[in-house]
C-alpha cells in the first residue's frame, strides 16, 4: 500500500522540530533555509515558544540577506513584514498587558499568517474575499483553510508558539477578535500608503450571542466546595466564597489574608499562566470582607503549607509553580461540577456572580449596588447594574405596583 502523499511547507517558512535527549529531556530546533538554500537547525530551548521565537528572527535575517544591496519596494511587503511590526510596535509601546502580546502571537502566527501563505502573500494581494473566506473557514473550523495555499494550523495555546493542534471552530468573539488584529495590520500598510483601503473594512462580522451568567444557590456552593478533590478545597472554597476572580486567587500570597478581620486583600493577578501582575482594572484594588468559616479553611492550609513566607503564593502545583488555569478548569473544577451534578455550561467565572446574588439575597434591603462594585471589583457602575439587578427584580416589581 502506497504511502499518503503530504504536501510540504514552503522553504520560506521553515518549521519547529523537536528532539529527545537519552535522559528524557526535549530540545526543540528551528529549522530554516538560510540565504543560500541551504537547510539550517538551530538549538533554542526546552520549548517550543523558545524556537518559534528564534525561527521569526532568523526567517527575518534570511530575507534581510537576500534583499541586502537591493532597492525595498514597498509593493512587495508581505503579511508578515506588517504583522511583525504590528508585534515591534506594541512591544516598543509597553502599553498592553503580557496576556496580551500572547494573544497577538496566537492569532498572528497561529492562524493569520498561515492563512495567508504563511505570511509571504503580499498586502497588495489581500482582497475583501480573502477577508470573507477566513472568516467562514474559522466559522466552520477547516484545517486548511480556502484563502491562500494553507497547508497547516499552529495553535501557541497549546504547547507554545509552534505546536500541532486539531482545527475546531471558534467563536464569534474570538473570530471579531482575529479580524480586529488583521484591521489594525493592515492599517500599518495604508499609513505607508501601500494600499489605499483596508480590505477589512465592511467584512460581516458574525455577531455575539449573549451569555447571561449561570447562578446557582448556597447550597450548592457548598456542595461543590464538599466534592471538590481535597487539594484544591482552598482554592474552589475562595471562588465560591470571596467572589475572587481566577487569576486573583491564584496570585494570592498568606500576607493577602487579614485572619483577624476576616478580609481578603486583592492586589494582584495572573492570567492565563502569566506572572502575577496588576488586577484588571483600579477598582479590582480591593478588600473583599469574608466568611469566617473561609478564614479558618485558610488557617487550616497554612498550618500544612510547606512554605509559609509573607510573599509566598497560597496555591501552587506539586513542583511549586502557581497552579494552572487550564488544569484546574477541566481536570478539577470540571470534575466537581460533574460529581455535584450541576449545569454541564457552569463555569468557574460563575462562582463570582453566584456568590454575589447569594450575598445580595441574604442582604436584601440592606446591600446598595455601590457597595457590590466595590466588593466585586467591577471597573464601572454599569458593568454591575447590567448583571445583578436581576436579584433586585421582587422589590423592582413591588416599586413599580405602588
Amino acid at each position: 500500500m502506497s504511502k499518503k502523499s503530504r504536501t510540504r511547507r514552503p522553504r520560506g517558512s521553515g518549521s519547529i522540530q523537536m528532539r529527545t535527549k537519552a535522559d528524557g529531556s526535549a530540545t526543540y530546533y528551528a529549522v530554516y533555509w538560510d540565504a543560500a538554500n541551504v537547510q539550517r537547525w538551530k538549538a533554542a530551548g526546552p520549548t517550543a515558544r523558545h524556537a518559534q521565537e528564534l525561527l521569526n528572527q532568523l526567517l527575518t535575517e534570511v530575507q534581510d540577506a537576500k534583499t541586502e544591496g537591493q532597492p525595498e519596494i514597498a509593493s512587495e511587503r508581505s503579511m508578515r513584514y506588517y504583522a511583525d511590526r504590528f508585534l515591534r510596535q506594541n512591544e516598543d509601546t509597553g502599553a498592553i498587558r503580557k496576556t496580551t502580546t500572547q494573544d497577538y502571537l496566537t492569532i498572528i502566527y497561529g492562524h493569520l499568517l498561515p492563512s495567508f501563505d504563511d505570511g509571504s502573500c503580499r498586502v497588495i494581494d489581500v482582497e475583501p474575499e480573502d477577508v470573507r473566506k477566513y472568516i467562514a473557514a474559522k466559522k466552520k473550523g477547516i484545517a486548511s483553510m480556502p484563502v491562500r495555499s494553507v497547508k497547516r494550523e499552529f495553535d501557541p495555546a497549546v504547547d507554545g508558539l509552534g505546536a500541532l493542534r486539531k482545527p475546531r471552530a471558534l467563536s464569534a468573539k474570538t473570530i471579531r477578535n482575529h479580524i480586529a488584529v488583521l484591521h489594525a495590520i493592515l492599517d500599518l500598510a495604508i499609513a505607508d500608503e501601500v494600499i489605499a483601503i483596508n480590505p477589512v473594512k465592511g467584512a460581516e462580522l458574525p455577531k455575539l450571542k449573549m451569555r447571561r451568567p449561570l447562578f446557582i444557590d448556597q447550597r450548592e456552593l457548598e456542595l461543590l466546595v464538599d466534592v471538590v478533590d481535597p487539594r484544591w478545597k482552598g482554592l474552589t472554597a475562595v471562588l465560591c466564597f470571596s467572589g475572587l476572580r481566577l487569576g486573583e486567587a491564584r496570585a494570592l500570597q498568606w500576607r493577602d489574608i487579614d485572619f483577624d478581620r476576616a478580609e481578603i486583600h486583592v492586589s494582584r493577578s495572573s492570567s492565563r499562566g502569566g506572572e502575577p501582575g496588576d488586577p484588571k482594572s483600579e477598582m479590582s484594588f480591593r478588600r473583599v470582607p469574608v466568611r469566617r468559616e473561609l478564614i479558618d479553611l485558610l488557617a487550616e492550609l497554612k498550618t500544612s503549607a510547606e512554605k509559609t513566607g509573607s510573599k509566598d503564593f497560597i496555591f501552587t502545583s506539586e513542583s511549586g509553580k502557581l497552579v494552572c488555569p487550564d488544569n484546574y478548569r477541566s481536570r478539577i473544577f470540571r470534575a466537581a461540577v460533574e460529581k455535584a451534578d450541576l449545569p454541564d455550561r457552569l463555569r468557574i467565572h460563575d462562582l463570582r456572580h453566584s456568590f454575589c446574588s447569594v450575598l445580595m439575597l441574604k442582604n436584601r434591603g440592606e446591600t446598595s449596588l455601590k457597595a457590590i462594585q466595590a466588593t466585586m471589583g467591577h471597573s464601572t457602575f454599569a458593568v454591575t447594574t447590567d448583571i445583578y439587578t436581576h436579584v433586585f427584580g421582587v422589590e423592582l416589581g413591588s416599586m413599580v405596583r405602588v
